[in-house]
């Protein structure tokens, strides 16, 4: 399976996420991709617990010495981690690899890109001038998040949701979103009022009901707790212990 959606990344390499991270859903499978302002793309999959990251470079032959067989990828100002680079496709526009990562070094970098800023790759003398490749990683956490959940239910399109009538998933989903929102509100030092505003409803009555029992959840926790300090980081966490009550 992943190989098939693997397959389906690159060919849809022309239409991924400019400036931000954001998620890809298609039939074959899910994946959150961000580019760069030079034009390069670093993807992330994930399926039954694999997780696959990918680095497309924008640059033609006289730009690079040889197809790099090794690449590290740091954190802000973390530790690099190097690993083997599988090249997975080359042609005029450019290359595209696949890291490969043990599982355990794939976990702990998720887990440090979704408390970063910014994520780096280094190609050694590969790369012209030797310099490392920067990408933004704004938009990680939650377009991370929705992935995960895509995987498990199939889709985050509410509409779909709707259409197929799939009142459980849509109640957790809707639920998971806006218990983030609410409470980065709280964290804002918004008004309860002002934090049930930026909900964004479904549409759906019956769901829409739930959104100022979402806010009062929220501003129930209390300071110190874990949701507080990073709320997007436990999307898929919140949409979990719904669908499991």
């Amino acid at each position: 399976m992943i190989r098939l959606l693997i397959t389906t990344v690159l060919c849809f390499v022309p239409w991924m996420a400019m400036g931000e991270w954001r998620a890809h859903f298609t039939e074959d499978g899910h994946w959150i991709s961000v580019l760069s302002p030079a034009g390069h793309q670093f993807v992330v999959a994930e399926h039954e617990d694999e997780v696959q990251m990918l680095l497309v470079l924008a640059v033609s032959g006289d730009q690079i010495a040889g197809a790099p067989d090794k690449g590290a990828v740091r954190i802000d100002e973390g530790e690099w981690a190097w690993a083997p680079l599988l090249l997975l496709r080359r042609s005029q526009e450019g290359m595209a690899f696949r890291f490969g990562f043990r599982e355990e070094v794939e976990k702990d970098l998720i887990e440090r890109m979704i408390r970063g800023l910014r994520l780096q790759v280094g190609l050694g003398a590969h790369l012209s001038g030797g310099e490392s490749l920067s990408f933004s990683l704004i938009g990680f956490t939650n377009a991370w998040n929705d992935m995960l959940i895509a995987n498990r239910i199939g889709t985050v399109d509410i509409g779909e949701l709707v259409e197929q009538n799939r009142v459980r998933e849509l109640v957790c989903y809707a639920m998971a979103d806006w218990s983030v929102t609410a409470l980065r509100a709280r964290i804002r030092s918004s008004s309860r009022e002002e934090a049930l505003r930026a909900l964004r409803p479904t549409g759906i009555d019956l769901v829409d009901e739930l959104m100022p029992d979402t806010v009062r959840w929220a501003w129930e926790q209390p300071a110190d707790s874990q949701f507080m300090r990073h709320p997007a980081a436990h999307k898929y966490e919140f949409f979990e212990r719904c669908m499991s009550d």
